[in-house]
């Protein structure tokens, strides 16, 4: 199945491009296969494999970058059908039947279930404290054990760059606090 891209921005919004080599070079330059004439678009601004179902990506280091959905592309990337490709002032998008993508929860959404005021089902989740947990009859073996400090702090040899430091991180928090 040949791939093409619609144009989704400028006077040939709406058209479609057939992608008809494996490689398509989009640019500035007038050898290239796909040609937008913009200060904004390289030479060689991009490229476009066609490799059996796959439409994959290439920036070609443009001075603007190179944009799939909205985000610049480093390297090569697959694009999908329904995927637009921003190059200049053009938008491209790859044709195609579409996957049904499920929508993510919003912001407002996840904030709502925290805040859900209902009925909490707590069953399965019990907080206790350190002693609480000591008087509790427990099946394992190990004794609980308080948590170690992960970083150990020595004294700081003094006239060494870093008490000079300390010295003065301690002078700044103390005239912040006066």
């Amino acid at each position: 199945m040949r791939k093409s891209f619609v144009v989704m921005t400028g006077r040939h919004k709406g058209k479609t491009l057939a992608l008809a080599k494996e490689c398509v070079v989009i640019g500035r330059d007038p050898e290239s296969d796909i040609r937008i004439n913009s200060t904004e678009v390289s030479r060689r601004h991009c490229e476009v494999h066609v490799r059996g179902d796959h439409v994959i990506v290439k920036d070609l280091g443009s001075r603007n970058g190179t944009f799939l959905n909205g985000e610049a592309i480093f390297s090569e990337i697959k694009m999908l059908p329904g995927d637009t490709l921003h190059v200049g002032p053009m938008i491209f998008e790859l044709a195609g039947k579409k996957k049904q993508v499920k929508k993510s929860a919003s912001e407002e959404d996840v904030v709502d279930w925290l805040a859900d005021d209902g009925p909490a089902d707590d069953a399965d989740t019990t907080i206790v404290s350190n002693k609480q947990a000591e008087t509790m009859n427990s099946e394992s073996a190990a004794p609980l054990t308080p948590r170690q400090a992960a970083v150990s702090i020595e004294p700081i040899e003094p006239g060494t760059p870093a008490a000079e430091a300390a010295n003065v991180i301690q002078n700044f928090w103390s005239g912040k606090n006066s």
